[in-house]
């Protein structure tokens, strides 16, 4: 029993870890593309281009770090391995809105604005709001889930214990 602990534990740990580390990969990919002196007109579809592919890899990183947790949850009875996730969320969501601000800042400053101001951080916020909010109610249904599977363990243990002694 303590060796499958360790490995969901060791799961949830690479699976973090990973994440994290893939998405800083797309956000220094980013970030290298706004150190590129290329002509105004063209740099700003290479910095939409490598901002979209850091929202896929954060969207993709982000439900797959989830589900593990939620299994990692329901395998060790504890739903704290969904904090991992709220984090993971919350620096995708945050980059995200920097990389955006940084694209409308460049567009205004190089004159490709087109009017308008930006709410990148205020939609950043949203969706760390909606983030959270989702989280507590996959937590409330996986603590009742968590407290049915230790119910039906104990009533199995309970008619296991009282076969045995009605039989001898």
């Amino acid at each position: 029993m303590a060796e499958s602990i360790y490995k969901y534990k060791k799961l949830i740990r690479f699976l973090s870890i990973g994440s994290f580390f893939f998405l800083l990969y797309f956000a220094y990919n980013f970030i290298s593309k706004t150190l590129v002196t290329i002509l105004p007109d063209n740099l700003t579809p290479v910095l939409q281009k490598a901002s979209s592919q850091f929202y896929t890899a954060g969207l993709i990183s982000v439900v797959l770090l989830w589900m593990a947790a939620n299994f990692v949850s329901l395998q060790l009875s504890h739903t704290r391995y969904l904090i991992v996730v709220f984090l993971l969320a919350a620096f995708w969501c945050i980059f995200h809105a920097y990389a955006q601000e940084t694209i409308f800042k460049y567009k205004q400053a190089n004159g490709l604005w087109e009017g308008g101001f930006s709410m990148t951080y205020f939609i950043a916020a949203g969706k760390i709001i909606l983030i959270a909010v989702l989280l507590s109610i996959n937590r409330a249904t996986l603590r009742r889930l968590i407290l049915k599977q230790s119910e039906s363990l104990e009533s199995a243990s309970f008619t296991d214990n009282y076969k045995a002694d009605t039989h001898e």
